[in-house]
């Protein structure tokens, strides 16, 4: 890694200079990769940080090993599903093979026994839904070394699949120190702690023992407290038909500060990779009692993560610009004020 003065100019600066006291530069600098695999000790095999990552880099980005047509897993026997699956395996060239058979499985340890059960079990472990389009079937995609990263409830990355490039990127969503693990999350990380339990067990048969996870008794309880706050407030600010007024006499939780409280018990639940959830519903209470400047405050906040989480093309990323663009044009404009006459809301996926 190139180490730059922290001010002052850089390459190609005119107002740069450089002397023999300089430290050496280095006219083709080979960059230090993000990660290495190591065996983690109840974990198998994970990947951890080789050096130090900041919030937003992008830490790999790969196109699929094995992608298959979700309507195939539904529709054929199993048997006839895993005997094509191996055949697609085996005839993956080299390296790629050899990758794509040591990937660990919940049925044990794998190696280079390429039996048909042997590919299924490595599918069913590590597939990724990868869909192409809004509407358009599952698509079912193996990564040989993405699908290395271990699930972590308070996860440090964030994935998302491009589809006009077939490519799977991983970005960091918190600061990560070298040699720290990367992690992200296999199941929807707003459960409680016996619900997330409980699926990574059925799903992925192991019991999850990240930060979260692993606190006391007495904090786990207030952690599921938080929970379940978080899930009643999705609820209630997700319907826009609900005016202001109206809510705080019947004590429904709506508007500006229910969405505060939104995004604070995000960040102390540490869903960094969920927080452009938090801060759309955060600009749109804003901009549904006409605040336009805590509003815009908030969807450029949403904006900034959401891009890096879900990639560009997100209907409600397209929300947002819109707000931004013109708080006052638009379809959420006061509607919290408005007798409940605005009820064309835009809920958009933001997960």
């Amino acid at each position: 890694m190139v180490t730059r003065p922290v001010f002052g100019g850089g390459k190609g600066d005119a107002a740069s200079t450089h002397t023999s006291a300089d430290w050496p530069l280095e006219s083709d600098p080979v960059p230090v990769p993000a990660w290495s695999e190591q065996n983690i000790p109840g974990k198998d095999v994970g990947l951890l940080a080789a050096r130090p990552i900041r919030r937003g880099e992008r830490i790999m980005a790969r196109t699929p090993a094995v992608m298959i047509d979700g309507a195939s897993v539904d529709a054929l026997p199993v048997d006839s599903f895993a005997g094509l699956l191996h055949d697609a395996a085996a005839s993956l060239p080299e390296p790629h093979r050899g990758q794509f058979f040591n990937l660990s499985t919940n049925y044990g340890s794998t190696g280079e026994d390429t039996s048909e059960n042997e590919a299924y079990q490595i599918f069913a472990t590590n597939a990724f839904r990868t869909g192409v389009a809004d509407g358009e079937p599952d698509l079912h995609s193996v990564f040989r070394d993405i699908s290395r990263i271990n699930h972590g409830c308070q996860p440090n990355c964030a994935y998302f699949f491009d589809p006009a490039t077939l490519t799977h990127n991983v970005y960091a969503v918190v600061d990560i120190m070298q040699g720290e693990e990367l992690t992200v999350a296999y199941i929807d990380p707003i459960q409680t702690n016996a619900d997330r339990q409980a699926k990574l067990h059925r799903h992925w048969g192991f019991g999850c023992t990240c930060a979260r996870c692993s606190l006391p008794p007495h904090r786990v309880a207030e952690s599921d407290d938080r929970v379940r706050s978080i899930q009643a407030l999705l609820t209630t600010l997700d319907d826009y038909t609900t005016p202001l007024p109206e809510a705080m006499s019947a004590n429904v939780t709506v508007g500006p500060s229910a969405g505060e409280l939104l995004v604070l018990l995000f960040e102390l639940e540490g869903l960094h990779a969920r927080m452009h959830e938090a801060e759309y519903r955060l600009a749109l209470e804003w901009n549904g009692v006409g605040d336009a400047l805590r509003a815009t405050q908030a969807a450029r906040r949403c904006l900034d993560r959401g891009l890096l989480v879900r990639g560009a093309e997100q209907a409600f990323l397209t929300n947002m610009r819109q707000l931004v663009a013109d708080p006052a044009a638009h379809w959420s404009w006061k509607f919290r004020l408005d007798n409940g006459e605005k009820t064309g809301g835009e809920k958009n996926n933001t997960k």
